[in-house]
This record gives structure tokens, C-alpha cells and sequence, in this order.
């Protein structure tokens, strides 16, 4: 993943955890492995991102086509 124009801040599972619904935050770049994603192929045609540490996908809490943006959180692959 790429660092952030506006915060130059990237990704990051805080604390490195490898629970479900784990804090994603914006942090300072130390290129470890809870900063580390992978793009991954869906069913659906979309990609989901996957964490080098947990090997769990980012997923936005609540999400719906109209929700806004409320939490992001990691999850098992394929779990909604």
C-alpha cells in the first residue's frame, strides 16, 4: 500500500494485533509487517487488502453502498 498525500502517514493493524476487528490506524512508516498488504481477488470482482502479520482483510464496519465511512477493522478472509 501506498503512503498518504494528505497524512504521510500508511496503514496500520495497531499494536500488531491479530484479532478480528483489530484497530486500523494511520501511522508513521516502519515498514513492518502490520503495515504490509496484499491485494487479493474476491468472487464478487473486487479486491480485498490483506495483512502481511494477521493475514486478515481490512473491512469496513457497517458497511453498505450509502454508509458512511464509521470504522475499519481486520476480519478472517471471505467474513463480512
Amino acid at each position: 500500500m501506498g503512503t498518504s498525500r494528505l497524512s504521510g502517514k500508511v496503514l496500520d493493524v495497531y499494536n500488531f494485533s491479530t484479532a478480528n476487528s483489530a484497530d486500523i490506524v494511520q501511522w508513521t512508516d516502519g515498514n513492518q509487517t502490520n503495515q504490509q498488504f496484499r491485494l487479493a481477488d474476491s468472487d464478487s470482482g473486487y479486491v480485498r487488502f490483506i495483512n502481511r502479520n494477521s493475514n486478515k482483510a481490512i473491512e469496513v464496519m457497517g458497511a453498505s453502498d450509502a454508509a458512511a465511512l464509521v470504522g475499519v477493522t481486520q476480519a478472517r478472509h471471505g467474513c463480512t
